[in-house]
């Protein structure tokens, strides 16, 4: 196998990001009888697959190559700009997604197909899956690398890790996801998830990010449980919330919606803005900080309550502190945001971003959640695509351009002919009589 230092594997990385030769790695071969996990040595090494549905693997290659193949989009850039332009949920996305693009399996290397028994070590990378997020902040030091996902509505992104096995991969998945406070898809928590190469010609990468330790056993965190009518409370310190008996809130979106109302979803056009404080992994130097706007944020969504409530939120974040905080510095913290609060100097944080927001009191699943926002988010783009199209033609400059066609109106609007041929059936008429006055004219 090829070894190269941090300086060779940087230099290598960033030569691969400016578009410079990329040189060639020995793929990953089986030792018959081997069974057993494995380091990875040198460059991180990733299994390839010919598309979503093949197991089996088609080539070994370095993660370096792989994120080339994402910035310049692998000679598929039309392909994955249709199954952007027709949207999650419809039949040719699905195929473009899991019939027509090359996959890879970014957690494990496998011998021959993908398979738990199958697999050969640790790459040294976990990927999360991050849905629903339009800006991405790349500022976490643990972000290795970050790209726009294939459907365009949230990104894949990946973190060094060390110790990460099968038996603890949907703990430290769970944990990495924490550590970089976003919202993962609970879907992908799987160690043989295979991800769709996409295309993201901005591409971030960050090849002295921080590598995460895996860990074996889940910490004791403060989990958000029903109980008696409609109560919630947070696991840990339960004598707490002794003083307030109303339901806890841990996002605004109940605000869009009236407690009869049996409305299931509302959709903007424009995406808004919804409180929803996550606790993450806190060191020396952001614990008090982040102890802070955490715990803002809950007092502002819940003003009835008092100390022994906020208490209780801050005993629970303590424990994703490291080294926890001091008794007398929680109390602290919990006795200035209630001061604060009263003197109505909190700022309420609208850190997450939904173009579909779901009714609370209406019970969905996961899947069909997902099916109406790629439907509703389908629509929107239908729409705003459309608009821009007949912008285009209502704008067209026939002195420089010539006639309107198809190919034309694709090159000046910046769109793939494929998606001007599926709409051009609702602008024929008008560009007939548009290039009719054209020539009248003339």
């Amino acid at each position: 196998m090829m070894n190269t230092t941090n300086n060779e594997q940087r230099d290598l990385a960033l030569s691969l990001l400016n578009n410079k030769e990329v040189p060639s790695f020995t793929p990953i071969k089986k030792e018959e009888g081997k069974k057993h996990i494995e380091p990875n040595e040198g460059s991180i090494r990733i299994n390839i697959h010919k598309h979503g549905h093949s197991p089996y693997i088609k080539d070994t290659i370095s993660i370096e190559e792989v994120l080339m193949k994402i910035k310049n989009g692998n000679g598929n850039v039309d392909l994955i700009n249709e199954a952007r332009e027709v949207g999650k949920g419809t039949d040719r996305y699905e195929s473009i997604k899991m019939r027509e693009l090359p996959s890879v399996s970014f957690n494990f290397n496998f011998y021959g197909k993908i398979a738990k028994d199958n697999i050969k070590a640790s790459t040294g990378l976990i990927y999360i899956d991050i849905d629903g997020v339009e800006v991405l902040d790349n500022t976490n030091p643990l972000i290795y690398a970050s790209w726009k996902s294939l459907s365009n509505t949230g990104f894949g992104l990946l973190v060094k890790v060390e110790g990460l096995t099968p038996d603890n991969f949907q703990h430290n998945y769970r944990e990495v996801t924490k550590a970089l406070g976003v919202e993962s898809d609970p879907g992908a928590n799987k160690g043989t998830q295979q991800n769709i190469l996409s295309y993201d010609r901005n591409i971030y990468m960050n090849t002295s990010s921080t590598i995460y330790k895996a860990t074996n056993e889940s910490p004791s965190l403060g989990s958000i449980k029903k109980k008696e009518k409609g109560r919630k409370h947070i696991g840990l310190n339960e004598g707490g919330f002794e003083e307030y008996t109303g339901k806890v809130r841990f996002s605004n979106i109940n605000e869009y919606f009236d407690n009869d109302d049996e409305t299931k979803f509302k959709v903007f056009e424009n995406k808004e803005g919804i409180i929803m404080p996550f606790i993450p992994k806190s060191t020396v130097g952001t614990r008090s900080y982040n102890m802070f706007s955490y715990l803002s944020q809950v007092a502002l969504l819940n003003p009835e309550t008092g100390f022994k409530f906020l208490k209780s939120v801050a005993d629970t974040f303590n424990t994703r502190c490291f080294p926890n905080l001091a008794e007398d510095k929680v109390q602290a913290i919990v006795n200035n945001v209630i001061k604060k609060r009263k003197a109505g100097e909190l700022i309420a944080n609208k850190n997450q971003d939904r173009r579909v927001i779901f009714n609370p009191n209406t019970q969905m699943t996961k899947k069909e959640k997902q099916s109406i926002s790629a439907v509703e988010v389908g629509r929107i783009r239908t729409a705003k695509t459309n608009s821009e199209i007949a912008d285009v033609i209502a704008d067209w400059d026939f002195e420089t351009n010539g006639l309107i066609s198809q190919s034309k109106v694709a090159k000046v609007s910046g769109k793939s002919k494929a998606t001007i041929e599926r709409r051009w059936s609702e602008f024929k008429a008008y560009v007939e009589e548009q290039n009719q006055d054209y020539k009248n004219n003339k």
